[in-house]
């Protein structure tokens, strides 16, 4: 069973305060956050902190991005969760989505849980691959939809080091939140 204090149940917005580097707030300490999908129901259970935390606090979040849930994370995956229900459940279907800074994949799962049948879930930070991969495995363990299986790929990938049109025609949705916080990645993203 999930233990989340009420002001973080359900992927609640809270007020961040500024730390060097980043942003902080109560719920980014939590070691598990739950956040269901209003249009299905499902419910998404994402790990905060490193991946080899093995304690039942999360790891230090504090100054570190893509660790933790922030609330732009929060606010990606209700706009993903409303245009599924606006669009019908077809937004996603036949759409390979590309995510753009995945953090702790919780949005990329969002998009898989509601028919998109490949996600590239990408973050150019190894630590945060493997705590996008640790949530992705949890969570999509039997996901089918239609009888297709829906695939999340983890990749570690660097702004600015690949050349786009390599990718041109990976994806037919590219979504990302909270990408321009930095602006000395402006010029490569």
């Amino acid at each position: 069973d999930l233990e989340e204090p009420m002001e973080c149940r359900n992927g609640a917005l809270m007020a961040e305060s500024s730390v060097p580097g980043a942003y902080q707030q109560m719920c980014m300490n939590l070691p598990k956050r739950m956040i269901q999908l209003k249009s299905t129901g499902d419910s998404i259970v994402i790990s905060q902190g490193t991946s080899s935390s093995s304690t039942k606090e999360a790891s230090s979040v504090a100054g570190r991005t893509g660790v933790a849930i922030w609330n732009s994370s929060l606010l990606l995956t209700r706009l993903i969760d409303n245009l599924y229900m606006e669009t019908s459940g077809t937004i996603f279907r036949d759409q390979t989505v590309l995510e753009l800074g995945c953090g702790t994949g919780l949005a990329s799962i969002a998009c898989s849980k509601l028919g998109s049948p490949h996600v590239y879930a990408t973050d150019g930070n190894s630590e945060v691959i493997a705590l996008a991969s640790s949530n992705i495995q949890q969570n999509t363990k039997t996901d089918e939809v239609g009888g297709t299986k829906m695939i999340i790929t983890p990749v570690e990938f660097q702004w600015g080091l690949l050349n786009a049109i390599d990718y041109a025609d990976t994806a037919d949705i590219i979504i990302g939140s909270d990408l321009t916080y930095n602006s000395g990645s402006w010029r490569v993203l």
